[in-house]
């Protein structure tokens, strides 16, 4: 477009609006001279208007600006354009500059040519210096920040970067070669995909900016931690981007730091790590005395004890199974604050934590003269599934906070159902006390750690002030809470909740029709005990009248009688006030015969059942109950099913009572014709675990390895699996995925039986698959818990199931230090034949143990070492060598710690003091008088068929089998055949045994 015409378009230098308006105007010649200028355009550059006339117009501009205002005029004069505008900075005199907004417009002639250069000129000087304060401030905020600049021209690879950014790699910009693949080069080989699949989604368009963290080598040679952000601030018609800027921040500090915060945090873990270690060591460690504890004083209790003996023998065991318990739970406990505590749930009595509770502190209750009393709500259920060890701990706990702070009166231990949900319960405690009690304010603190009331009761009763926050910690893992109420002088009461989960087994509940209709009465100065003994009796039906003392009671007994209606059980509490229980109990007794005599002498009136119920002097009451007039002695707190029991024996009472006689005992828990897999590879702890389930009555078929069990499962149907954690071919875990893996209808439930306790154990268990655990070596009471769990009881009577077997008299049983015979007799009935047949095979297999330990570590095969004390450590556990069990799991540790190896010479010596005890042991003696060695082939034929087929599988071959072999010797001349042929199967060579049989049955 041509521009306008000098004579329309432009005012002529007299028009007066321009000689006094603000904005500049001038006008240049064809060859850019000034030709006129107006005031306004003078005064910005501080000269006179015809100063100007015949200067240069370029000669006005900042020589930094020159090129552009000479681009821009050669444009206006060739018809580039007719106008354009730029902002320029005039130097009217050095060292001062005036910026403007410019305007650039062509003139023209009639004739086309260009005639010049209209100019109009704005001051926006005041404004650009603002401009230009403001980039001031922010360029020293980014550099106070740390951040620099750059600019990328995608299209030219051309980078700048400024001062800031060229700094923090310590070079100067000048220094740096301004293309992105130098800067690229500066790069760590490792960042660069990461980097480049950050920034490329911006690139494209996908993300509006980027953020990456990555490594340049500063000019020194180290590496620097860049956080650089940027953003595509142009692109081109077709979205490509041209121009990206963004910032750049040093962040080394901050990535060492990390570095550092990881490196501790991996100490932590390590350091974790080895405390729970050494707290497993020691658990261990601790755990094998207070076995011995418990084991020492179990021997005891099966010899003939007094009472009294008896009694303290029973407490000890019971506190140490308590402590034991505490033990066990060391390597939870050490997570608590780390929430890492797992809670067992295990079906049990709820009786079962109160009668641990009275055991722990009945001495103490007894000794201060106390009261502690047990209440349990008629609607509790008598077995739930829950944790009892954490469950008695908190008791425990409270129980004995109650008696520290309580100088005289009671403690009140209280169980009652709280909510009943769809899939369980919570079950509420409440232990209250009558001792100092507690302000609010001290109540508040109770529950934080290392706190007490105040500093008074720290020095008085002592403590850490951790009980009770462990309590709480406790409650809640079993989702419950904890709460406490008191006032000062006057007692306190602790409650907390705890949900657990309905029994698996069934008939769990009183059979109230046994005692319904019976008559009691209770004779007690405590408001507490007349109280929760009335509403037991209330709650199962039997009439039961109240008194607070002796004298009351005997006007109660007598005006029964003479109402023709007796009562059936007196409950005497024996110290009270005024007449004492066994002075009354003495006056019933005498008053009973005097008003029952007939006159021929004879007695037709029987006496009410006197039942004393005491803490005190037990022993002392049962020893002259005859002479007391007692019929029975109830230790106080009294639980429930105690007295039940006594009250279902009064049903069946004859006329000579005994005192302290124990109440009929069902019969031995059976589980005849139950099928079930035993899954073991040591062939010792098969014999073992076998026997003892087959003298249950149980049907059992064994696998070797994890992999014939899932083959078995396979094929047969089994009530239950029994499955070993350490296996070769397949170890437990694989197999029972493998199992959970197959149809429905061929998932039997499997139970794991290991030597590894620990949580993560049992955790890896659960994941597995499996239902339930049972630690090793096995123990009698854990194993049958667990089968009736998952097997339905089959009681037989007398003469039914292994039991009926005709037994060997008792071999004696080798006696040296670290032999506990015990509990390996109990793994096996009691059979001591077998017990010393298999010590034998014990001593044959492993005489060599320790040396081939030592001989795989010299060949670097530590991993079969491992797997040699582990085979070791639980077949010497199993069969009750203590010693060698203990030294076996020492030396493992080693292995495992890489400790220099302490315990191998103590365990060389443990094997061979047992070797040796066990090789100078008598052979046992045949029952009929004949030699075991002899035998008569023509007579066996079917039970050597049956060897030969228990054989063949390499299965455990029954002891019944063996025993008939053996009663069956009668012919001399086989004698040498036989004694190898049974030496072959002590020694599991099953090889050997069928040549033998080969030899014998002339085959």
């Amino acid at each position: 477009m041509r521009a306008m015409s000098l004579a329309t378009a432009l005012p002529r230098t007299t028009d007066p609006r321009f000689d006094h308006g603000s904005v500049g105007w001038l006008e240049l010649d064809p060859a850019g001279r000034v030709r006129c200028a107006n005031p306004a355009f003078a005064r910005s550059l501080g000269c006179a208007a015809g100063s100007l006339v015949g200067r240069p117009f370029a000669a006005l501009v900042c020589e930094d600006d020159a090129d552009a205002l000479a681009d821009a005029l050669t444009a206006l004069r060739y018809g580039a354009g007719a106008s354009t505008r730029l902002e320029l900075r005039f130097e009217p005199e050095p060292d001062r500059t005036v910026w403007a907004d410019v305007a650039l417009c062509a003139l023209s002639t009639p004739d086309g040519d260009v005639a010049g250069v209209h100019v109009l000129a704005l001051d926006i000087d005041a404004r650009k210096r603002t401009e230009a304060l403001q980039l001031q401030r922010h360029s020293l905020a980014l550099q106070v920040a740390g951040i620099g600049l750059w600019e990328w021209q995608v299209e030219s690879g051309a980078y700048q970067v400024d001062m800031l950014w060229a700094m923090t790699l310590g070079y100067a910009v000048v220094e740096l070669r301004p293309h992105i693949d130098d800067i690229v080069a500066l790069g760590h080989p490792d960042d660069d995909a990461a980097t480049t699949a950050i920034i490329q989604p911006c690139l494209r368009g996908e993300t509006a900016e980027f953020a990456v963290e990555h490594r340049l080598r500063h000019k020194e040679g180290h590496w620097v931690w860049l956080l650089e952000h940027g953003m595509v601030v142009e692109r081109d018609a077709g979205g490509r981007p041209r121009r990206v800027i963004g910032t750049a921040q040093d962040i080394t500090q901050r990535k060492h730091a990390q570095a550092e915060l990881l490196a501790a945090k991996e100490a932590a873990d390590a350091a974790s790590h080895a405390k729970s270690m050494f707290l497993a060591n020691m658990s261990h460690e601790i755990r094998t005395p207070m076995n011995a504890v418990i084991g020492l004083t179990r021997l005891v209790l099966g010899t003939e004890l007094a009472a009294p003996q008896r009694d303290l023998l029973q407490k000890v065991q019971a506190s140490s199974k308590s402590l034991l318990g505490i033990l066990n739970d060391i390597l939870d406990h050490s997570k608590i604050e780390a929430g890492h505590m797992t809670l067992e749930q295990v079906q049990f009595a709820v009786e079962e934590p109160l009668n641990n509770v009275a055991n722990l502190f009945g001495a103490q209750v007894e000794q201060q003269g106390l009261e502690l009393f047990f209440e349990v709500a008629p609607d509790v259920p008598m077995e739930v599934v829950g944790d009892p060890m954490r469950l008695t701990q908190v008791l425990n706990n409270l129980v004995g906070n109650a008696i520290k702070f309580t100088e005289r009166g009671e403690i009140h231990l209280k169980a009652e159902v709280a909510a009943r949900e769809p899939t369980g319960m919570l079950l509420r405690f409440s232990v209250s006390d009558t001792g100092i009690g507690l302000s609010e304010t001290q109540a508040g603190q109770l529950f934080h750690a290392f706190t007490q009331a105040d500093n008074s009761v720290t020095r008085k009763y002592g403590g850490t002030g951790l009980g009770l926050t462990i309590c709480r910690q406790l409650v809640q893992l079993m989702g419950g809470e904890i709460e406490v109420e008191g006032r000062l002088g006057e007692g306190c009461t602790f409650s907390f909740t705890v949900r657990v989960q309905p029994a698996r087994a069934e008939h769990l509940t009183l059979d109230l029709h046994r005692v319904r209709g019976l008559r009691a009465l209770v004779v007690d100065d405590q408001e507490t005990s007349r109280m929760i003994l009335g509403h037991l009796f209330e709650a199962w039906g039997v009439q039961a009248d109240v008194v607070a003392t002796a004298e009351e009671g005997l006007v109660l007994v007598d005006r029964s009688r003479a109402k023709g209606a007796p009562y059936d059980v007196v409950l005497l509490d024996w110290r009270m006030p005024g007449m004492d229980g066994l002075e009354m109990a003495r006056a019933m007794r005498e008053r009973t015969r005097e008003a029952g005599t007939a006159a021929d002498g004879s007695t037709h009136v029987c006496p009410p059942f006197a039942i004393m119920v005491t803490w005190f002097g037990r022993e002392e009451l049962l020893a002259d109950a005859a002479d007391l007039g007692l019929d029975m002695v109830l230790t106080k707190p009294v639980v429930p099913s105690a007295l039940f029991d006594i009250l279902v024996r009064l049903q069946h009472r004859d006329g000579s009572r005994r005192v302290g006689a124990p109440l009929p005992v069902a019969g031995p828990q059976r589980f005849d014709g139950a099928r079930v897999l035993l899954v073991e590879d040591n062939v010792l702890n098969q014999e073992v675990a076998s026997g003892f389930l087959r003298g249950l009555g149980i049907d059992v078929t064994i696998a070797k390895d994890g992999r014939e069990a899932v083959e078995r499962v396979e094929d047969e149907a089994f009530e239950l699996v029994l499955m070993d954690m350490h296996m070769p071919v397949m170890d437990g875990i694989t197999a029972t995925e493998r199992i959970r893996q197959l149809e429905r209808s061929l998932r039997p439930p499997i139970v794991a039986m290991t030597a590894a306790v620990l949580s993560e154990d049992r955790a890896r268990c659960a994941a597995a698959g499996m239902v339930d655990f049972v630690p090793k070596p096995v123990e009698s009471d854990d194993l049958v818990r667990v089968l009736r769990r998952w097997l339905p009881a089959r009681r037989q009577g007398p003469g039914h199931g292994a039991g009926a077997a005709a037994a060997l008299p008792a071999p004696p049983l080798p006696s040296f230090p670290g032999f506990d015979s015990a509990p390996a007799l109990r793994r096996l009935h009691g059979r001591a034949d077998q017990l010393l047949r298999l010590l034998r095979a014990f001593a044959t297999q492993h005489r060599d143990a320790a040396a081939h330990v030592d001989a795989l570590l010299e060949r670097g095969d530590a991993a079969a070492a491992r797997a040699a004390l582990h085979t070791l450590k639980g077949t010497a556990a199993t069969l009750g060598l203590s010693a060698v069990a203990h030294d076996a799991r020492a030396r493992e540790i080693e292995l495992d710690a890489a400790t220099p190896p302490a315990a191998s010479n103590a365990l060389a010596a443990s094997l061979a003091e047992a070797v040796a005890a066990i090789a100078a042991s008598p052979q046992a003696d045949d029952p009929s008088g004949k030699s075991l060695l002899t035998f008569d082939a023509s007579t066996c034929t079917q039970l050597l068929d049956e060897l030969r087929r228990y054989v063949q599988e390499q299965e455990l071959i029954p002891d019944t089998l063996l025993d008939e072999l053996k009663r069956a010797a009668t012919k001399a001349d086989l004698t040498g055949r036989l004694a190898a042929l049974l030496q072959h199967i002590v020694d599991f060579d099953h090889a050997a045994a069928l040549a033998d049989l080969d030899v014998i049955q002339g085959r």
